[in-house]
């Protein structure tokens, strides 16, 4: 809700509606009008939805409540918590061992005796350890310390926990002076414990609810001094040797104590100075110096630049500090930043950085990942910019297409024996599936949702509205009725109804939704930019992040072995995100070379096209309801068991009807009046199931023709058919005149 003077509004109907005096309470920014501050929520609220993860949500908000740090110290607290908090049994992590990362998950936390604890726990590190089980290898590995795993969740950069914060938490007034406070709904659902008392702040008191004693140390020690016994002084009994005469002392004289001044330690220092031997010279090889000269020409984004970078800082590596000084003289400022990058990840090695990734955008001299090619190049582009121009996320797309693959519900080529569906395959028959879905090809969605109804349920019979349909009689237009797949869909409405199915699915049979059936994705990197590989694409997809650089929202892809490699190599080890990334594009390197040659392979060598009939006439919902009445009307008149007495009439009626499938028409109330006609021309005695469409029960039916559309009708005059009493049935006889020619014998006798 949009923020104005401190006070937040859900609605305004005053004159500064339109003034930009408006902030976002979940952003912070400010100079917005009261529309633009309400959708800039509505935008932090989502990406919060998506990218946040809710197992935290509780332990941080604990931690923010009644919170007198600011905002930039509390968000840090609240990231460095996450961290280093304790992992739980069953939580999947990755285990860092001898500079590599391993996916593994928690089996057991073993908490360390109070005895074995060394000192102190400064960072509030749990005092456990771990026992995991590789996932590669499932193998197991015992006393494993927190400091060797990192969580599968990526952990809340710093902007997104302040998002956090604003949009649970707020200061009332903002002043640094007065604690944050979490929202009332929160704090009954957590039962979170106030720790101050905010009214006793309000009246000057500190507010804090335990008042502890104070203890004056000077006092203590004065009444301990008071009370303390004198000790009792003892004489030692006389001894001989005390008669001896000792011989005097002798003192030595005292040296005279001269006060140094500065002026004495800045002259000592100087002949000090002039004493020690020169330091030498620093020379640069001429080689290093033709290096450094071609870099101040050549583009960074390059990978000339980077190799000749290389050459630069080996031969520096193991100079003194005296040498990268001199070499950074003679270099421009991006340049010396790049080189000193050099040389901090070169000494970081294959070890893990514990900094986070929104620290390593503000670092210098990173290198520029390359530019990936559009999505465009390896999936459809009607396709794309289809459920772009519709705002369908691509990732629903493929979510979709994933569950389509695992239930069967793609109808691939026929595979000979040993034969296997490649990726490139696999991708084209889902992806073009999903677009007949969204785009409502009728012959598509009825043979899908016949296919799926099919496997969903193994009843003979379906629901519809209040009645019931044999599942076998139904046509295509009948399918699309049960389904309540509704000709006037949206592409996006169409969409999330298939997610609701994916989601149904996962919720019948989660023994079927196992681990290899999953898809999770590879990492992030420096911009939040998520990387993904499906079992069925033949590309890595790199997925925009909505909140740095919101707007374009283009998916991209890298498609090729150099390109992946160059991503490899440009990737900053000095964060956590890009270090994980990193190691799993490195192990993910030589599976994705097959699936890229397969896609090569694919386009090469496309397979032919299979002309269907999904687009003839069996596709069209009105030909298809009017061939049921037809067929119906022809059925009860030869079995003379309506009171028709001619048939061409009513053909000739039916056949006529101009029908618009997505709206009311002429056309459609005509095909109602005569689906009333034929059904109140069936005899009483020739109707077996009388609860559907015998009086009263008639007028029900009656109601759902002039309600339901084509494809309903459909579903409508099937029940009519499975409700006539076809043993009843007696041929008609049919009396056909003939014109019988009268033979003449024209021969003469």
């Amino acid at each position: 809700m949009p923020v104005k003077d401190g006070v937040i509004f859900s609605e305004w109907e005053g004159q500064e509606l339109e003034e930009p005096v408006w902030s976002c309470r979940l952003s912070g920014d400010g100079g917005m009008t009261f529309s633009q501050a309400q959708n800039c929520e509505e935008q932090q609220r989502k990406i919060l939805q998506n990218s946040f993860p809710g197992e935290f949500e509780e332990q941080l908000l604990k931690k923010i409540h009644h919170s007198f740090l600011d905002l930039e110290k509390l968000a840090q607290k609240c990231v460095k918590m996450i961290e280093t908090s304790a992992l739980k049994r069953g939580e999947e992590v990755f285990y860092t061992f001898k500079e590599n990362m391993h996916q593994a998950m928690v089996t057991d936390v073993i908490f360390k005796s109070p005895k074995k604890v060394k000192s102190t726990n400064k960072e509030n590190i749990p005092d456990c350890v771990y026992d995991i089980l590789l996932v590669d290898s499932n193998k197991e590995r015992n006393g494993v310390s927190r400091k060797s795993l990192v969580r599968s969740v990526a952990t809340p950069d710093l902007s997104m926990m302040k998002t956090f914060i604003r949009a649970h938490a707020r200061r009332h007034p903002e002043t640094s002076s007065t604690p944050w406070v979490v929202d009332d709904t929160f704090r009954s659902i957590y039962d979170i414990p106030a720790k101050v008392d905010l009214e006793k702040m309000k009246n000057g008191h500190s507010g804090d609810q335990m008042q502890t004693k104070k203890f004056d140390i000077f006092e203590k020690m004065k009444e301990g001094s008071k009370g303390a016994k004198k000790e009792k002084t003892t004489k030692r009994k006389k001894d001989p040797e005390d008669s001896i005469p000792k011989k005097p002392k002798t003192t030595k004289p005292k040296k005279q104590f001269v006060q140094k001044t500065i002026a004495d330690s800045f002259a000592k220092a100087g002949q000090k100075k002039e004493a020690s031997d020169k330091p030498k010279e620093v020379t640069i090889p001429p080689r290093v110096i033709e290096y450094i000269q071609e870099l101040q020409i050549l583009d960074r984004k390059t990978d000339d630049y980077w190799s000749l970078m290389k050459k630069v800082v080996t031969p520096a590596w193991n100079q003194p500090v005296a040498f990268r000084d001199k070499c950074k003289t003679m270099m421009s400022k991006s340049v010396a930043e790049d080189f000193m990058a050099e040389f901090a990840i070169k000494r970081l090695g294959n070890k893990p950085s514990s900094t986070r990734d929104w620290q390593l955008i503000d670092q210098r001299g990173m290198r520029p990942l390359p530019e990936f090619a559009h999505i465009t190049e390896c999936v459809d582009s009607d396709f794309y910019w289809f459920t772009h121009n519709e705002q369908i996320e691509f990732l629903d797309v493929l979510y979709i297409s994933n569950y389509f693959l695992n239930t069967n519900l793609v109808k691939l080529r026929p595979l000979a024996e040993g034969q296997e569906y490649s990726n490139a395959e696999l991708q084209h028959g889902a992806f073009k599936l999903v677009h007949g879905l969204l785009k409502n090809d009728l012959g598509v969605c009825a043979s899908f949702w016949a296919n799926y109804l099919r496997q969903t349920s193994q009843k003979d019979r379906a629901k519809f509205r209040t009645l019931q349909v044999s599942r076998k009689l139904l046509k295509k237009p009948g399918w699309l009725a049960v389904a309540e797949w509704h000709l006037d869909l949206t592409p996006y409405q169409r969409a999330q109804k298939l997610i609701k199915c994916a989601d149904g699915y996962i919720d019948r049979y989660p023994d079927e939704c196992t681990p290899e059936k999953k898809t999770f994705p590879l990492g992030v990197d420096r911009s939040g930019r998520t990387y993904w590989v499906f079992f069925f694409v033949t590309f890595i997809l790199v997925q925009p992040n909505e909140g740095i650089g919101a707007g374009t929202g283009q998916w991209y892809v890298i498609k090729d072995v150099e390109t992946l490699k160059r991503t490899i190599d440009r990737l900053d080890p000095r964060g956590v995100n890009e270090q994980a990334l990193k190691e799993v594009l490195k192990e993910e390197l030589e599976p994705v070379k097959k699936i890229f040659k397969e896609r090569a392979d694919f386009e090469a060598n496309p397979p032919s096209e299979r002309v269907s009939r999904s687009s003839s006439m069996d596709c069209n919902p009105d030909e298809i309801v009017k061939s049921q009445l037809v067929e119906l009307t022809e059925r009860l008149y030869q079995g003379q068991l309506s009171n028709v007495d001619e048939i061409e009439p009513l053909h000739a009626r039916i056949n006529t009807i101009d029908v618009t499938p997505t709206g009311d028409s002429d056309g459609l109330n005509d095909l109602r009046e005569l689906i009333f006609e034929v059904t109140d021309s069936i005899m009483d005695k020739n109707i077996k199931n009388p609860s559907q469409l015998l009086p009263p029960h008639r007028e029900k039916f009656y109601k759902l023709v002039e309600d339901e559309k084509i494809c309903g009708l459909s579903v409508l005059i099937t029940i009519v058919w499975e409700s006539v009493a076809w043993d009843n049935f007696k041929q008609r006889k049919t009396i056909r005149s003939a014109r019988l020619r009268a033979r003449v014998d024209y021969s003469e006798d």
